[in-house]
């Protein structure tokens, strides 16, 4: 547990010094701009180290302390620190990915801790989780698993709380990979538990990808689905572009465009479209 002790000390002496100093603390966490704009990579690991507050790190350490255990006896110190620093830049890059066009900023070890989490109940899916929700509630742990997946894509989806969603979802996904990759040949899985985590997650993500009008209006612009551009592309006449016997008039064209951005945004048009509004706007 040496290997524990350390990160927890890391965080916490990293986290002190940017609760009484802002501009450490606005140097080193997680931001959108300074990210891409400014090629600040190292944020993306200096995020995780950085907290709120005390009850913010308290929890995330609480939470590492317990479940690092068990993933230690299953694990050798390079792979545990491998899951550990694969879940944070994993959190943090759906994070980037979600927010990119945002103005968004965040701190915390939430999508390490995910990681380990994660990795824990993938090796014992009947660990026992114990919560005092008054009055204490017990449940195994593959079933917080699927339940926390799914209450990390619904808080993603209804951006309703300040909670960093996207950090936990990715983590949690990098930490459940790490470990069927580094111990499937050594370690009997549940497979079933697998499908359960992996196949909404999965869903989640293709849409999350292919359409990122969904996150913000709720509305599915099927024809941004990568099946759809493939299907339109082979029916497209390979003459001038246009079907036969009809002329479309510019106007017309980008009217219908613009009303598309209008339902669904400029993020709903497929490439094809966004580079002919791109044309016609010239």
């Amino acid at each position: 547990m040496e290997l524990v002790y350390a990160i927890i000390a890391v965080n916490v002496i990293f986290s002190w010094k940017g609760f009484s100093d802002v501009a450490f603390f606005e140097k080193y966490k997680f931001d959108i701009y300074a990210i891409l704009g400014r090629k600040e990579q190292v944020r993306m690991v200096s995020s995780g180290f950085l907290h709120v507050d005390y009850m913010h790190l308290g929890f995330n350490m609480f939470a590492l302390y317990v479940f690092s255990g068990v993933v230690l006896g299953s694990t050798s110190f390079f792979q545990f620190l491998a899951i550990y620093f694969g879940s944070l830049i994993g959190g943090n890059l759906l994070s980037l990915y979600i927010h990119r066009n945002h103005q968004y900023s965040a701190v915390g070890a939430s999508g390490a801790v995910s990681g380990i989490i994660y990795s824990a109940i993938l090796l014992y899916p009947d660990l026992p989780l114990t919560f005092i929700l008054f009055p204490v509630v017990s449940f195994p742990g593959w079933l917080f698993g699927i339940g926390y997946m799914l209450y990390s894509i619904f808080g993603i989806k209804s951006q309703r709380d300040n909670i960093g969603h996207e950090a936990h979802l990715g983590g949690a996904l990098t930490g459940l990979l790490a470990t069927y990759l580094f111990l499937n040949k050594t370690h009997q899985f549940d497979y079933l538990l697998l499908t359960a985590i992996l196949v909404p997650t999965l869903v989640f993500l293709y849409f999350v990808i292919f359409h990122p009008e969904w996150l913000h209006s709720g509305v599915i612009n099927w024809e941004n689905s990568p099946f759809v551009q493939w299907w339109n592309k082979q029916k497209r006449p390979r003459s001038n572009g246009e079907k036969p016997g009809r002329s479309i008039d510019k106007n017309e064209e980008l009217n219908r465009l613009l009303d598309k951005v209008n339902k669904v945004g400029y993020d709903g048009l497929t490439d094809e479209e966004k580079r002919r509004l791109d044309e016609l706007s010239k």
